[in-house]
């Protein structure tokens, strides 16, 4: 008798016209395969791995791999084939306990197009990779991995296309996490738009997580062409990362402890976003070394932004705190009875321009010395009988 699986209603109609089927369960402590058409038992294993992989290389011209809940232990790393094509794996919630890398896409030929979805991963060693995505027009949803260990990631890039990633997320109790990365060492060229929503990452007071980290490579690799919606970083030392070789990047209606911007980029935006702390073209991430600024368009700032050489737009955004960037302005005293003053302007490089204009200086003149990288000197040559106010600018 032919199982009966809701497993249609999760396809494209027309995209997996003669699909294979296939049900994977857990059975005391074994793992088994049943044929979701004819009903057989295909694989039986008591390592899950082997019968994933089992399936996976019968797979040709589509094919779709339901699992029931349950846990399934991942000792050895699953890697698709090109022959592939089309696949669907939809995990139905159940929870995979890695040991080892899990999914890897990258077969050296061809991005292939697969839907992958509904999973709870929980990595178990450390410097693991969930899924190693080397697709086109694919779709990956619903993945929550807790914990996620030191030096590992959930969704590591190698290559993609015109895909779809939504709800993914991680928790990273110690040491550095990944949610999605991408360093591009291999891609030159232009790439069709992905799209990532409400993907995110939360840790412990003593970790560090990256909802994205996308790192390019001169002088022909880009990351380029990904929409970021609702990402999220929450914990304190948790950061939205872009440096080297970056441009047409949005980020959308983000919630980010920290943004960290720098190398060679082009057309970043920010919309409707809540970032804490921005480093824009530090010496800790890049200095930028493109013309086209880094736009944030109606983002609340909410401590600060630390602009390095760089340039930075705002369009009806909020800065609360003290904005550290290309430009410093304030007041200044000289009090009475003297010829100078030291002022402090926060600038973390010597400006070029230096402004002062007198306030309700009485007669005199005054001058700027002695500009570093710190501060600069007012002096004048008349001493005042009282304390005389002066406004000042200075830009980098």
């Amino acid at each position: 008798m032919a199982l009966n699986l809701p497993i249609r209603q999760i396809s494209t109609e027309g995209w997996w016209p003669n699909a294979y089927y296939a049900l994977v369960y857990k059975k005391n402590s074994r793992v088994y395969a049943k044929n979701g058409n004819t009903g057989a038992i295909e694989y039986i294993s008591e390592d899950a791995s082997t019968v994933i992989q089992n399936l996976i290389n019968k797979i040709s011209n589509g094919g779709i791999i339901v699992f029931k809940p349950g846990t399934y232990d991942i000792k050895s790393e699953i890697t698709i084939p090109s022959t592939a094509d089309r696949l669907i794996i939809d995990g139905n919630f159940a929870t995979f306990n890695l040991y080892s890398n899990f999914l890897n896409f990258d077969n050296g030929s061809s991005p292939i197009r697969a839907i992958v979805k509904n999973m709870l991963i929980s990595m178990k060693t450390d410097n693991l990779t969930a899924i190693k995505v080397f697709n086109r027009r694919s779709e990956f949803s619903n993945i929550h991995v807790e914990p996620i260990t030191n030096g590992s990631v959930v969704i590591d890039i190698k290559r993609v296309y015109n895909s779809l990633f939504s709800n993914i997320w991680g928790y990273v109790p110690s040491g550095t996490g990944y949610v999605i990365r991408y360093i591009n060492t291999t891609t030159s060229g232009g790439e069709g738009s992905s799209v990532f929503t409400n993907c995110g990452v939360t840790s412990s007071s003593s970790a560090k997580g990256y909802v994205a980290y996308l790192v390019g490579n001169p002088p022909d690799y880009y990351v380029q062409y990904m929409t970021f919606i609702n990402p999220f970083a929450y914990g304190n030392n948790d950061e939205f990362y872009m440096s080297n070789y970056i441009q047409f990047i949005t980020i959308i209606n983000g919630e980010l402890r920290n943004l960290r911007i720098g190398g060679y980029q082009r057309n970043i935006t920010v919309v409707g976003s809540l970032v804490s702390n921005s480093y824009i073209c530090t010496d800790d991430v890049g200095a930028c070394n493109d013309d086209i600024p880094i736009v944030f368009d109606n983002v609340n700032l909410t401590r600060s932004v630390t602009v390095g050489t760089g340039k930075v737009k705002y369009r009806n955004s909020i800065v609360i705190g003290s904005p550290v960037g290309r430009s410093e302005s304030g007041i200044g005293v000289i009090s009475a009875n003297t010829t100078s003053t030291t002022i402090n302007h926060g600038l973390k490089k010597t400006p070029s321009i230096v402004l002062i204009t007198p306030i309700n200086y009485p007669s005199g003149k005054l001058w700027v010395a002695n500009i570093t990288a710190t501060s600069f000197e007012v002096r004048t040559d008349v001493a005042p009988s009282t304390n005389q106010l002066f406004s000042w600018y200075a830009e980098i």
